[in-house]
């Protein structure tokens, strides 16, 4: 199946939206620009690729069935992806903590690291482990229901919502848990099972873009403030909602790309974890050598992508070697079994 070159595009194009978001702008600056109409929407988007591009790796693999989405080589691949480029930033972030001085116990240490480290955006990786092993579920589910499945999603979104609040859930704790996305990676399920001639329902989009960005003005640039949705408001399930009738129609209809900014999107895992070593270790230094608030956009967005990029490409032949290693060796395993249990049916015969 031929990659489609427009999801690496959007991904080059959302990571660079993250590095422009973490930078050190005013609230009011925020507001001018719109960024909740936009910026904001990165991690959004992400999430909804994230499901798309997944669903797309199951029916292409062939995986309907619990037994083969959980098998062990498949969650084993994936967590590897994610873990390997993570832990080596970690360290680097331990590091350079004790050499500034931090006096770290093992236990914070082991803490932070399930956490997600330090930096903008530190939240990313406990996400997304959540999202390996919860993900065939959601896809389980909208393969099965279709679109009743990603109504059934929306309410399990909205009832974690309010059982949120309604057990005084914190903030810090709310941030590192999956369950507020869950919704929109349904949705990238869904766009899978759609052909690309599906006509979406114009007037009911337009009203669900609508009262999508009201919400966000009332929130954002209003005083109004939900009761259910006080934490990260501006990325909650209705302030989102305006993109996912958009989504439907880019994943559905578009394949072009630009091989700068696709290449960007294939690093874009790799870029968000420097960002987050960048913006928590050494932004502030830069700031202070540059004094000119555009060049130290212009800047922080340029190591970024090459940080990103470096590592990308020194880090991905290891965690391809070591994928294959562990297939290699669960192979091997099986085939082990499988000649001991033959052999031992020989011989009872």
């Amino acid at each position: 199946m031929q990659r489609n070159k427009f999801i690496d595009f959007l991904k080059g194009i959302c990571i660079i939206f993250v590095i422009v978001t973490h930078y050190a702008w005013l609230t009011n600056e925020r507001k001018i620009a719109l960024f909740p109409f936009w910026v904001d929407m990165a991690v959004p988007i992400f999430m909804i690729i994230s499901g798309y591009v997944y669903s797309k790796s199951f029916v292409r693999n062939g995986i309907s069935t619990f037994e083969g989405a959980y098998h062990p080589q498949n969650i084993y691949s994936k967590l590897i992806r994610y873990t390997i480029p993570y832990a080596v930033i970690f360290v680097f972030q331990i590091v350079l903590g004790i050499i500034n001085g931090a006096d770290y116990s093992i236990l914070q240490i082991i803490k932070l690291f399930f956490v997600g480290g330090q930096g903008p955006g530190s939240y990313y990786y406990p996400i997304m482990v959540q999202f390996v092993f919860l993900f065939p579920v959601i896809f389980m589910l909208v393969a099965k229901k279709q679109f009743k499945g990603v109504l059934f999603c929306a309410a399990l979104t909205i009832t974690f919502e309010i059982s949120k609040w309604a057990y005084g859930m914190g903030e810090e704790t709310y941030r590192l848990l999956i369950f507020r996305y869950i919704f929109l990676i349904a949705v990238g399920c869904y766009i899978v099972t759609l052909n690309k001639n599906h006509k979406q329902n114009v007037p009911f989009n337009i009203l669900l873009c609508i009262g999508s960005i009201m919400f966000t003005v009332l929130t954002y640039y209003g005083t109004y403030k939900p009761i259910f949705l006080a934490y990260w408001t501006s990325t909650c399930i209705i302030a989102c909602l305006f993109i996912v009738p958009i989504m439907i129609f880019l994943l559905l209809r578009c394949s072009f790309g630009f091989p700068p900014i696709n290449f960007l999107g294939k690093a874009s895992f790799h870029i968000f974890l420097i960002q987050m070593l960048y913006y928590n270790n050494f932004s502030n230094k830069i700031y202070t050598a540059i004094e000119n608030r555009s060049l130290e956009l212009l800047v922080s967005i340029l190591i970024c992508l090459i940080g990103g990029i470096i590592f990308y490409l020194l880090e991905t032949p290891i965690s391809k070697h070591i994928n294959k290693k562990i297939k290699s060796h669960y192979q091997k395993a099986i085939n082990t079994s499988y000649i001991n249990i033959n052999k031992h049916k020989g011989e009872t015969l």
